[in-house]
């Protein structure tokens, strides 16, 4: 959730993309058992996977309801219990889990999170986003996770602050076994006009199948969740895929599958791979006059912090911004554990697990560590196009496919080069012809 792409990158991507980018050539041999095995889509959380206490109310969504607000929440028995659960929204493998955080910690996690976030604008296209921004996670071993999305520059990842450490520790523990992440987007809506665009979020980093957490602690919004331009047949498979009266189907551009769900304080939106796949989501802006808004959005003044959580499958070394894993060019695999038990980078001293010592000479594995920066200038600048392309078409198409796409990976961090004055005037529709070394 929360990563930023504009609406126009619709029109910026020439349709062929999808086709155009040539399969991930087989590697063979040790390298591609671990990628079987920590790769492989696991099963879609579900409500047997959360521990909820005894009596916790709930509630699966109808298969034709698109409102799921703070009055339909209210009259389904979910707020106000220790903690209750929505099943089955988007693709019907996300879930809405309500008040999750003990108490004590609820109470004063907003006032705690303003406090001692380190937070920053996020550029994009020449310009922040409307909203302030912190990344923390789990920095190991000399190595932090990384998260990729559209961005100009990304803020500097910082460790793990008390309380957001606290809110990771408490739905880790909601969500039961298996549950851990290494990684959290931190972002501050100041009021109503502060929004995020309607995207999906970027799965080149994430550990594949695993999902994706977004915490609300403040005043309610509403999230917007809409069955992406073009899904083709995969939509047909979904759970809560619909068809009108005349049966054709809803996932088109004149009727695209919508649902908005509000997000109350103390409320926890598990992303599910399918409904990320199938569907883009927002939060959109809320131009309302104060007394038209409940009291859940009036509350903390009307703003709102979210924090997402994800197991992030891609690393960077610090020392010289080396990167590895899964959406690297190199995907060495010094360290990276199953989806949903990911905690970190590793130590450097146990990198060579079963798979030698990272390096030059580890067998099987070719040149382990490739530095970030490609060799030249316009190296770096088609290849930061090629990746944004990618993220488009992975916005825009719920047929996705992630190994055409990502699975050559990409060594490059952010978009600055393309939207710098020096480079913003050239011509930045070519692309290169894709092949595996570049991909």
């Amino acid at each position: 959730l929360d990563d930023d792409v504009p609406e126009q990158l619709d029109d910026d991507v020439p349709e062929q993309l999808d086709d155009d980018v040539p399969e991930t050539p087989p590697r063979g041999g040790r390298v591609d058992e671990i990628r079987r095995e920590i790769c492989a889509p696991e099963t879609p959380l579900g409500t047997a996977d959360i521990p909820l206490p005894p009596g916790s109310p709930v509630v699966s969504s109808p298969a034709h309801a698109e409102v799921f607000d703070e009055e339909y929440l209210r009259a389904q028995g979910l707020l106000g219990t220790p903690m209750a659960l929505l099943q089955g929204l988007g693709a019907g493998d996300s879930q809405l889990l309500l008040n999750v955080l003990p108490a004590g910690l609820a109470e004063g996690a907003f006032e705690e999170l303003l406090e001692e976030c380190d937070w920053s604008e996020m550029g994009h296209k020449g310009g922040p986003v409307p909203r302030r921004i912190a990344i923390q996670g789990t920095v190991k071993g000399g190595a932090e996770p990384l998260y990729r999305h559209p961005a100009d520059e990304q803020p500097a990842l910082r460790s793990w602050s008390a309380t957001v450490r606290r809110i990771k520790e408490a739905v880790e523990a909601a969500l039961g076994d298996g549950a851990s992440f290494n990684h959290a987007l931190v972002q501050h809506y100041r009021d109503g006009h502060d929004h995020i665009g309607e995207h999906a979020d970027k799965t080149l980093d994430v550990a594949r199948g695993s999902f994706i957490i977004n915490v609300s602690v403040g005043a309610a919004r509403t999230l917007v969740l809409r069955g992406k331009k073009f899904n083709g047949p995969l939509a047909r498979e979904a759970p809560n895929f619909r068809v009108s009266a005349n049966n054709s189907p809803l996932f088109t551009a004149d009727r695209r599958a919508t649902q908005r769900v509000c997000l109350p304080h103390n409320s926890v939106f598990i992303l599910g791979w399918e409904t990320n796949k199938l569907y883009t989501h927002a939060i959109k802006p809320d131009k309302r006059s104060r007394d038209l808004k409940t009291p859940a959005e009036k509350a903390f003044g009307g703003e709102r912090i979210s924090l997402t959580f994800r197991s992030v499958a891609t690393f960077r070394r610090r020392r010289d911004g080396t990167l590895y894993g899964q959406g690297a060019k190199d995907k060495g695999f010094p360290f990276v554990p199953k989806p949903g038990v990911l905690d970190g980078a590793g130590s450097e001293s146990s990198f060579g697990s079963g798979l030698g010592t990272p390096g030059r000479n580890s067998p099987g594995l070719g040149q382990s560590w490739v530095h970030l920066s490609p060799s030249s200038l316009d190296d770096e600048e088609a290849e930061a196009l090629d990746m944004l392309q990618a993220f488009s078409v992975e916005n825009r198409r719920g047929d996705f496919a992630w190994d055409k796409n990502y699975g050559g990976g990409f060594n490059t961090v952010n978009f600055r080069i393309l939207n710098d004055e020096e480079h913003r005037g050239r011509d930045l529709n070519r692309s290169r012809s894709p092949t595996p070394s570049r991909r």
